[in-house]
């Protein structure tokens, strides 16, 4: 063999050596992108399921046509009734609860239910249906025009309307936002409402000093009643478990403006019910009602009676000095005489407060302004007849 011949192959061998190993170098950070590229896609994929998941209830971006006409996805209710004409006393579906006051010689009582027409939608739950929602269809929701159970749970006996939203604390400002969308797909924001009150059912209402206040006030306006907290927001808020009032012309553009994004009304899933609902009036250019009667006493209030009638420190209520936009006193002076309405109050408390307010009446005492309308009663008078007496 030549010398030449054996330095060629020698020569030869280490090239092949050599591309062989950068055939495998090459091969293998091919390989590395691959796998890279499939754990992305992967991780993409997992992310956009949790995404979805997240967003599964938040409310679409409708057009105000789409919004107008009761068309939307978000979240819906599994009952959209339309009637027309549409009338409360003709209300007779299985989503309503209609109970119209007595009719008695209390005139001025029977004007105002007549003149001011308030739809009542109660935010309740399961698990309350057959003790606070039951107590509320018992008591005071009899004097609401038209009363609505919302639930994530549909339930004949008082009845509701279901929605198709997740239970919890936070998840309050869907389920807001899912019964006005009902209310308005059902009818219930049409020119025969004038009022909308959101309660929960924990909430103790006496509606004729809500109809009487609300009198002054236009609800062909967009207006916006209750409690106000000063906190979280410039404009501050109505506090959501006293209950706050919209006028039919604010819950239609709520619905109609708000929810479909052009305004800017947050749709948010996990938020506070109340401070969006703020934050949304605001934005509408809403008229936020100062509920205070002439002399500075609060109607709405953050808890049972006994609490704000109490003169001693109450280290509960400290909060409440940051959170109110005006003082809220101690003893008689904190509660106004046309008081509207008391949240956390249990199931019995709401029946004795409805028997106290509705049905007691002292003796030879006409301290209830339509007792005064020639009715009379003895000794066997029936509490139906007293409930006449005082409407």
């Amino acid at each position: 063999m030549k010398r030449g011949e054996g330095a060629t192959r020698e020569s030869g061998r280490s090239g092949g050596g050599g591309r062989r190993r950068r055939t495998r170098r090459i091969l293998r950070i091919w390989l590395a992108v691959a796998a890279a590229a499939i754990a992305g896609c992967a991780l993409g994929v997992a992310l956009t399921a949790v995404a979805r998941a997240g967003q599964r209830y938040r409310q679409p971006r409708l057009t105000p046509n789409d919004a107008e006409k009761g068309m939307t996805s978000y979240p819906h209710a599994e009952k959209v009734i339309y009637q027309n004409p549409f009338t409360l006393k003709d209300r007779k579906d299985s989503t309503v609860e209609y109970v119209p006051v007595k009719k008695s010689n209390c005139s001025v009582v029977r004007e105002l239910w007549e003149e001011v027409r308030v739809v009542c939608w109660v935010m309740t739950q399961p698990r309350n249906h057959a003790t606070k929602a039951e107590a509320v269809k018992e008591t005071w929701g009899r004097r609401c025009n038209a009363l609505v159970f919302i639930s994530t749970q549909a339930d004949a006996s008082l009845p509701t309307v279901r929605v198709s939203v997740p239970e919890g604390r936070f998840n309050l400002w869907d389920k807001t936002r899912a019964a006005f969308v009902y209310l308005h797909q059902a009818g219930y924001l049409s020119d025969q409402v004038d009022w909308v009150l959101k309660a929960d059912d924990d909430t103790f209402l006496v509606m004729e000093n809500l109809r009487y206040l609300l009198t002054q006030y236009d609800p062909e306006k967009t207006v916006y009643v209750g409690l106000r907290f000063k906190a979280h927001l410039k404009q501050g808020f109505m506090s959501g478990g006293t209950g706050y009032v919209l006028s039919r012309v604010a819950a239609r553009r709520f619905v109609t403006e708000g929810l479909p994004g052009n305004k800017t009304c947050r749709n948010y899933k996990q938020t506070y019910e109340d401070v969006e609902m703020g934050r949304c009036m605001a934005a509408l250019g809403a008229e936020f009602v100062d509920a205070r009667d002439s002399d500075g006493r609060h109607r709405f209030f953050p808890y049972q009676p006994e609490r704000h009638l109490s003169k001693g420190e109450d280290t509960k209520l400290v909060w409440l000095k940051d959170y109110l936009s005006s003082p809220l006193n101690k003893g008689k002076e904190c509660c106004s005489p046309l008081a509207i309405s008391f949240h956390y109050v249990t199931p019995s408390r709401m029946r004795e407060m409805y028997y106290l307010v509705y049905h007691l009446t002292p003796y030879g005492i006409r301290n209830k302004d339509d007792a005064a309308d020639h009715a009379t009663h003895d000794a066997n008078t029936t509490l139906d007849e007293i409930d006449v007496i005082a409407c």
